[in-house]
């Protein structure tokens, strides 16, 4: 005999569980979104030495403050939002580190994880590139994200987001070679 399985509820649903502090609800929440953010997160960080931090605190800034969110197909980009500035948080942190190893003199280890020297050349080059046009960058032409969800996401203007984008774009090219 065939069991049938539950058709998960939707994230309306699932948000309204979570408001009237519904842990399975919220753990249902975090299976689905989990993945998703440390993707996100991993293409902003370029390592996963801080994923799962990071996706914890996204999480952990969700159940704080998912009773404001008005609008349930929003969602993703809420959560995305939360994400991007947790990675941020981050990526300004490790900035500080290497400025301080610097002044220390001590000189920086980077252990290679990855055969495929292609990709260690684009994290490379992504890594040179500053949190502001590396943040708008990678929602827009690695996440999908419009434009508009961008400068939502990131709370610049739509003129600022455009730029930055541009502005990686050129970096990126100049940094990989590419015509």
């Amino acid at each position: 005999m065939r069991s049938v399985q539950e058709i998960p509820p939707d994230d309306e649903v699932l948000i309204a569980q979570v408001c009237r502090g519904d842990e399975r609800a919220f753990r249902t929440l975090f299976s689905r979104y989990a993945r998703y953010l440390a993707g996100v997160a991993y293409r902003m960080v370029g390592d996963d030495a801080d994923l799962d931090d990071i996706v914890q605190e996204t999480f952990i800034a969700a159940a704080r403050g998912i009773h404001r969110l008005n609008d349930s197909t929003r969602l993703r980009v809420w959560l995305v939002t939360v994400a991007v500035r947790q990675a941020q948080r981050r990526l300004s942190q490790r900035r500080r580190r290497s400025a301080l190893r610097e002044e220390l003199s001590a000189a920086p280890t980077e252990t290679l994880t990855s055969d495929d020297e292609q990709v260690k050349e684009i994290f490379d080059a992504l890594g040179r590139l500053s949190p502001q046009l590396r943040v708008p960058w990678l929602l827009h032409k690695v996440e999908g994200f419009t434009v508009s969800e961008v400068t939502a996401i990131c709370r610049r203007s739509p003129a600022t987001i455009k730029r930055r984008i541009k502005k990686a774009d050129e970096r990126l090219k100049r940094r990989l070679n590419i015509g």
